[in-house]
């Protein structure tokens, strides 16, 4: 996650305990040692902790039990995320930051589909996986879903 040769955790939550209902997306960096250091959220260009925070759609569905996926969403060469969460939703928080040391937009933008809707999967429990599932080139979103199953959604309905 910090471009240091070493492999992090990064991990979504389903809401933090000591604020109202709001998921952070955790990082734990791996060390020297070759375990990981505590827990972290990531962080806003403003400094405060990266979490979804209520969409246009105000449910609290919105903010919680975040599932992230590191990806080069918009190929500056640092890592972005597109976070899925409990409504089925897709969030992408750019990194504003560098790749050695990323800060992230403090309000994550909803994807849509080409319809102008925010892109959902059915069933709830949006969980992202970024790759060209289809072998056309492109990068496509790949998510389960509380349906079951495995959803693959094009990319070429992104913001950006």
């Amino acid at each position: 996650m910090n471009d240091d040769g070493r492999l992090d955790i990064l991990s979504g939550c389903y809401s933090a305990k000591d604020r109202d209902m709001r998921a952070p997306v955790w990082v734990l960096y791996g060390t020297e040692a070759g375990d990981f250091a505590e827990a972290q959220a990531l962080k806003t260009e403003a400094g405060e902790d990266l979490v979804v925070r209520d969409t246009d759609r105000a449910s609290i569905t919105d903010r919680i039990c975040t599932q992230p996926h590191a990806f080069d969403w918009d190929d500056d060469g640092d890592l972005d995320l597109l976070i899925g969460n409990f409504s089925g939703a897709f969030l992408l928080a750019i990194n504003k930051g560098t790749s050695k040391a990323p800060r992230f937009e403090g309000k994550p933008e909803v994807l849509q589909s080409a319809g102008g809707e925010a892109l959902t999967v059915a069933g709830n429990h949006g969980a992202p996986f970024l790759v060209d599932w289809d072998g056309d080139g492109d990068i496509d979103i790949v998510s389960g879903s509380g349906a079951g199953g495995v959803v693959s959604l094009g990319r070429d309905s992104h913001p950006a």
